[in-house]
């Protein structure tokens, strides 16, 4: 086999009517393989319908269990599984491995086979694992579970000798709106109360998380120490002066793509304003009036009979005159307000979508530009609003 990364599964009799995927599933997920160049061994059980291969691999490669409840995990097992046993592993800075059919590098916990399979609520949310089995996770793990789930997680299946028979890692989406459920009514991203920012970052599976500010003017960039909650909630409130500042977060994470622990540097997932070319988000007050194009309070929009009766589209334009020395003098290098009826609403109006259609108009981000630079192109909200009496339309700067 030449190097690279594959993926494959077995098919019976020449034909996809049969097949079996990763842990012996019928029809179930590709199993990834890396090669690094030469031969490659593959070992097909008839009775279990697991295959595997002699190339060397993370017993977490592959995750095709999924934790759905905080006291249970869905995992499609072979029917040939009499007097099988199960174990979760977990380490929290990664670094599991299968060494001679020995599961290191970590903790484990015993999982019991549930017979009745996963209960009905369960099924119905995730309909795609209906027919997967349940495996119970014991006490002594669903207290840690906020620990546990920060790190590379796996569960294995061991015959009745204690031979093991499948590995695979763990997807944790379920689990995490499980035991999180609370920061569905969390307010994220920025807010302001009597003009003092706040900045909340749902991370559960994070490690640490610090915010990254850069003041507007001369003062240098500080590194401010956010604090976590029991909703896996990161929160840094700060004073009236981090108003327009740039900012990241610096996540501390287990990420399974590498296996390891990383740094990551990110804009906020809930950003409500950024610098050019997306590079950092801006601590933005969208109740700023200084943020309001002009007119904003006078626009009169049209009355929908019922909110259904909208179609809503996106549009994202790019100026064909990015920078102000463009050849193309007959094109404004920045869009004017949309209120200004004069060009700006000629221009949108000439979408010519009816009235009840609201047409949202975004600057494209691919330009150099910068704020410092071209002062036009600074935050501002979104707007919507009829530019003529058969087309309505928006621009977000």
């Amino acid at each position: 086999m030449p190097a690279g990364d594959f993926e494959y599964k077995v098919v019976v009799n020449q034909s996809f009517a049969e097949n079996y995927g990763a842990g012996g599933a019928p029809g179930g997920a590709n199993i990834m393989i890396t090669g690094t160049g030469g031969t490659v061994t593959f070992t097909y059980s008839h009775l279990t319908h697991i295959i595997s291969d002699n190339t060397p691999k993370s017993v977490t490669a592959e995750r095709a269990a999924h934790w759905v409840r905080r006291d249970l995990i869905a995992w499609n097992l072979p029917d040939a599984r009499q007097g099988f046993s199960y174990r979760l592993f977990w380490a929290a800075e990664g670094g599991l491995k299968n060494e001679d059919g020995t599961i290191t590098g970590g903790s484990s916990a015993p999982l019991r086979l549930v017979s009745a399979g996963l209960p009905a609520p369960v099924r119905g949310e995730f309909p795609h694992l209906a027919s997967a089995e349940a495996l119970r996770v014991p006490a002594s793990a669903r207290r840690r579970v906020q620990e546990i789930v920060t790190g590379e997680v796996a569960v294995a299946a061991f015959d009745r000798s204690g031979k093991l028979v499948s590995v695979t890692g763990v997807q944790l989406p379920g689990v995490l709106d499980d035991v999180y459920r609370g920061a569905q009514k969390r307010s994220l991203g920025p807010t302001w109360r009597r003009s003092r920012p706040t900045l909340a970052l749902w991370a559960p599976t994070a490690k640490n998380v610090t915010l990254l500010l850069d003041p507007v003017g001369a003062a240098p960039e500080r590194r401010v120490t956010m604090r976590r909650d029991a909703d896996g909630v990161w929160s840094a409130r700060g004073p009236a002066g981090w108003r327009d500042a740039s900012y990241l977060f610096e996540v501390t994470v287990y990420a399974p793509s590498t296996g390891t622990v990383v740094v990551n540097r990110v804009t906020d997932p809930y950003s409500v304003a950024l610098t050019t070319n997306s590079r950092y988000s801006v601590l933005a007050d969208l109740d700023d009036p200084s943020l309001e194009p002009a007119g904003w309070n006078r626009i009169a929009k049209p009355e929908l009979p019922k909110p259904e009766h909208s179609s809503i589209y996106e549009l994202h334009v790019r100026s064909p005159s990015p920078t102000r020395r463009s050849p193309l003098r007959t094109v404004a290098p920045i869009w004017p307000s949309p209120t200004d009826a004069a060009t700006g609403c000629a221009t949108c109006g000439s979408l010519r979508v009816p009235a009840s259609t609201p047409c949202t108009c975004f600057r494209s981000t691919t330009s150099p530009r910068s704020r410092s630079a071209d002062p036009s192109s600074r935050c501002r909200r979104a707007t919507s609003l009829p530019c003529r009496p058969a087309a309505s339309a928006s621009r977000n700067a």
